[in-house]
């Protein structure tokens, strides 16, 4: 099941931040054709992977993908993928625009890793 930011709050009993409101590490939320981004450079990097998508050098990509993060039958948490795509060389990709490594998302990081036998690709602004 995918969820959005929103629809996680609401679950929660919690309001999210509206857009275009001041997070924590000064990343400004941002909405592009109707799609909410936590950061301007997650939005930038979307439309560089949309383009790249339509290029054909990569296929499938999906924003925002939740992955359940366990310890045997125990849900612990989760880490929600900016995005995920296949690459032409039908490779599974899934990315993080960083800005800030804090230290849940290294948790989450290493984790994911553990649990699903890859690592997270993080991109870094000037990297791509």
């Amino acid at each position: 099941m995918r969820l959005s930011e929103d629809q996680y709050a609401e679950l929660q009993g919690r309001r999210s931040r509206p857009v275009n409101s001041r997070a924590k590490f000064k990343n400004i939320r941002t909405e592009r054709n109707g799609q909410k981004f936590d950061s301007k450079w997650e939005a930038e990097r979307f439309e560089q992977l949309k383009l790249m998508e339509a290029a054909g050098e990569i296929r499938e990509l999906r924003p925002q993908v939740a992955f359940p993060l366990m310890v045997g039958d125990a849900l612990v948490g989760a880490y929600v993928a900016d995005a995920v795509y296949v690459t032409a060389g039908g490779r599974k990709v899934v990315e993080d625009a960083k800005g800030c490594k804090t230290p849940l998302y290294r948790w989450k990081a290493r984790h994911f890793r553990a649990q699903y036998g890859f690592a997270i690709t993080e991109v870094r602004k000037g990297q791509q």
